[in-house]
């Protein structure tokens, strides 16, 4: 239903709710490889560049 409703979402194995948030290893498995791309598609980086 997630998928069909955004389909730009992307699900991570693993991650359920807000595991992706607080999840032991979010910050490696989440927020550098799948938020990263979503900031770069819009001119923001986490790492400071643009």
């Amino acid at each position: 239903m997630l998928k069909t409703a955004f389909p730009d979402v992307p699900l991570i194995p693993g991650y359920r709710h807000i595991d992706c948030i607080f999840g032991k290893h979010a910050a490696i498995d989440v927020f550098y490889p799948v938020i990263q791309k979503y900031l770069d598609a819009h001119g923001r980086s986490l790492t400071g560049s643009t």
